[in-house]
């Protein structure tokens, strides 16, 4: 039995090695960063839309997603191998369906956003591209849940672009 065990351990590594060997790798674990490329700054995103404040949010959903990512470390601005600077350039709220009375049961929102990320250190601008995402949410009778549904709703589409921008950032170089 032991011989058995033996025979498969032997098998299991031979294969993982010669997996290993043509380059295949887990998803999510490697990087195509430069070596150079250890830290990232995420400054205060601007703001073009007329929603006040959502600048916070999305920033902080995209310090949050890298540090959480775990490849870069987040840093301050003088410490950085490379920079993120973004600019919320839209932010929408389109009614998506109504009821038998015209009354909105269901809202979209969209955000539309730049982004250029630098290399501090080779001192050449890696990506600059704009980004867009949407949430949809179903309108309560109550104001306020209603509203908790927005703001859940800019914070899931908040999520998805850091999602996005932190595989393209790591996995698309």
């Amino acid at each position: 039995m032991k011989d058995y065990f033996s025979s498969i351990f032997l098998l299991v590594l031979i294969l993982c090695q010669s997996i290993a060997g043509c380059g295949y790798h887990l998803v999510g674990l490697g990087s195509s960063l430069p070596p150079h490329i250890q830290s990232i700054a995420i400054p205060l995103f601007s703001n073009k839309s007329a929603e006040p404040g959502i600048e916070r949010e999305l920033t902080g959903r995209m310090r949050e997603g890298f540090i959480t990512d775990g490849r870069l470390r987040v840093v301050e601005e003088g410490e950085a191998d490379m920079i993120l600077k973004g600019e919320i350039n839209i932010y929408s709220l389109k009614p998506l369906s109504f009821d038998s009375q015209d009354n909105v049961t269901e809202y979209r929102v969209e955000m539309d956003i730049s982004v250029k990320l630098k290399d501090v250190i080779e001192n050449k601008v890696l990506i600059d591209q704009i980004l867009k995402s949407k949430w949809d949410y179903e309108v309560n009778k109550e104001l306020a849940s209603t509203e908790e549904r927005r703001i859940a709703a800019i914070k899931h589409a908040s999520r998805d672009l850091a999602h996005r921008l932190i595989s393209i950032v790591i996995e698309g170089f």
